[in-house]
């Protein structure tokens, strides 16, 4: 018996002895949970900066070294509420303004800050305020955020967990299916502020800045989780 017999005679047994069977690819579907968590906002980010300009570069030298400790100051004074303090190098820069024919170079110095403080809204005005005070010429933006945000983004995922479980049991009811459990899942997280009266001049110099055009801020974090489950089809 040759070669190429014993091999077909072998092939023939192993098809007897293990039928082919045809696996079918798992049946799956996928759904989406979504969880809002609103919080009220106990701590800002506060960027300003310090411009100083003359034409005379001495002269704008000492006056913005004067400005810069009078905020220095102020912000020592405010230690206990401020977490965390960014001071950026200062910068020189040169303007030039025209005007009758004359052109005049103006020196600038800039210092820029990031603040992050505690404190309720009253907190934050009363700060802006006291650094206008000092010397502060530019409030760049505000961002609000909680201490405890993480807590706030754990809960905000567990809820939109929740929410795809409920949408999954609900999906194999009624469509007389059963689940096999969840096989994949992906999350995405965002959080939001609202302000529902804008400010025309909130990003720019802080005189042009009317607070009283400021209102309640709504806040809260949105949790987006994709989960993917098996099912199989009830016969």
């Amino acid at each position: 018996m040759n070669s190429q017999l014993k091999l077909h005679l072998f092939l023939a047994t192993l098809i007897v002895a293990f039928p082919w069977t045809t696996f079918a690819a798992p049946r799956e579907f996928n759904v989406t949970g979504v969880a809002r968590v609103f919080y009220e906002p106990d701590a800002y980010d506060v960027a300003f900066s310090v411009v100083t300009e003359d034409v005379d570069i001495q002269k704008c030298k000492s006056t913005h070294l004067a400005k810069l400790e009078n905020v220095s100051a102020y912000l020592r004074g405010k230690k206990e509420s401020i977490i965390s303090l960014k001071h950026d190098a200062t910068t020189l820069a040169q303007r030039y303004d025209s005007m009758n024919s004359i052109t005049r170079v103006f020196r600038r110095f800039e210092t820029g800050y990031v603040a992050r403080i505690k404190g309720v809204e009253k907190q934050l005005l009363e700060l802006q305020e006291g650094l206008v005070t000092a010397g502060v010429t530019d409030i760049l933006g505000v961002d609000l955020f909680a201490q405890n945000m993480p807590e706030l983004m754990e809960r905000a995922r567990k809820d939109a967990i929740k929410e795809a479980k409920k949408k999954a049991a609900l999906a194999a009811e009624e469509l007389g299916w059963t689940l096999a459990g969840p096989v994949h899942m992906s999350f995405q997280d965002v959080e939001w502020w609202k302000d529902h009266k804008v400010s025309s001049g909130f990003a720019s110099r802080v005189y042009t800045y009317d607070m009283t055009k400021r209102t309640a801020l709504t806040t809260f974090i949105t949790s987006t989780v994709n989960v993917t489950f098996q099912y199989e089809v009830n016969q």
